[in-house]
């Protein structure tokens, strides 16, 4: 049988066509192998997916921060739930077994070192970093300040004035809610104190270093003056809520400063040192 010659090829014709497929083989494979490399390989590239996910994480942090502020400012609620003890006495007060919605202010001030103890996690230095010393004591003191805080609201308020023995506190006029709110409040104010020496170790002074350390300096001289206050006479109701304000917003300096953190982190990640040319 035989074949026709209009079907054969010749054996150029062949050569020509293996080499034209061997050509896109190979360009298919370089462009394959380049894209690969730019989007695996790419030290500019990695640095910048870092920086995403750690700005990704920065906001993280605001957001939970600000839960944890918003939720211990909780007393305006109680001039919509308990007016007639929010506008005569101390906030925490609200707390108290028997007052309405008091599961509420509990749950509040709960969510509160929940929130403390999430920005902990969020913002605790990784391993490889530098200068962390001032960064892990602030993180350690606002661990302590939401446990504290945590603790303190699942204590009853009132419970050193009915039993002691229900407290486990034996000093006259002191209870377990004193001795947990001062401790929470000394962690707070340390937390505070190592976050803003952080992050002006390198005496870079930003708008937000600069208000942050405004809004410590004010918020401890109110602290002092609500406490002397309270040892002589009961501190007025707009002293007190001047004070919760400013430590509502202390709460939030930390988890600001710690975002701030994360952000110079990721520019310190485009360090020509890091990324080849």
């Amino acid at each position: 049988m035989g074949f026709s010659s209009g079907k054969l090829r010749s054996p150029d014709s062949m050569r020509q066509s293996g080499e034209r497929l061997q050509a896109r083989a190979e360009d298919w494979g370089e462009a394959q192998r380049a894209r690969y490399l730019v989007l695996r390989a790419s030290p500019r590239l990695a640095a910048l997916r870092d920086r995403i996910a750690k700005s990704h994480r920065g906001i993280a942090v605001l957001l939970v921060g600000l839960v944890a502020a918003l939720a211990y400012c909780s007393w305006p609620v109680g001039y919509l739930v308990n007016p007639s003890l929010a506008a005569g006495a101390l906030a925490s007060e609200l707390d108290a077994r028997g007052q309405p919605y008091s599961w509420l202010f509990i749950l509040l001030d709960c969510a509160t070192g929940a929130a403390a103890l999430l920005v902990v996690r969020l913002t605790w230095p990784s391993r490889g970093s530098v200068n962390t010393t001032w960064r892990r004591a602030g993180l350690i003191s606002y661990a302590l300040f939401g446990i504290s805080t945590g603790i303190d609201a699942l204590v009853p308020v009132g419970c050193g004035s009915v039993s002691l023995d229900r407290c486990g506190v034996s000093l006259s006029r002191v209870n377990a809610d004193d001795i947990l709110t001062a401790i929470a409040m000394l962690a707070l104010f340390v937390a505070a104190l190592c976050a803003q020496v952080h992050a002006t170790r390198d005496r870079s002074w930003s708008p937000l270093s600069i208000s942050s350390l405004v809004v410590l300096a004010l918020w401890s001289a109110c602290g002092l003056v609500f406490l002397a206050a309270s040892f002589s006479y009961r501190p007025a109701i707009p002293l007190q809520h001047l004070t919760l304000a400013l430590t509502s917003a202390v709460v939030f300096v930390v988890p600001a400063l710690g975002a701030r953190w994360r952000a110079r982190e990721s520019i310190g990640s485009r360090s020509p040192d890091r990324v080849p040319t």
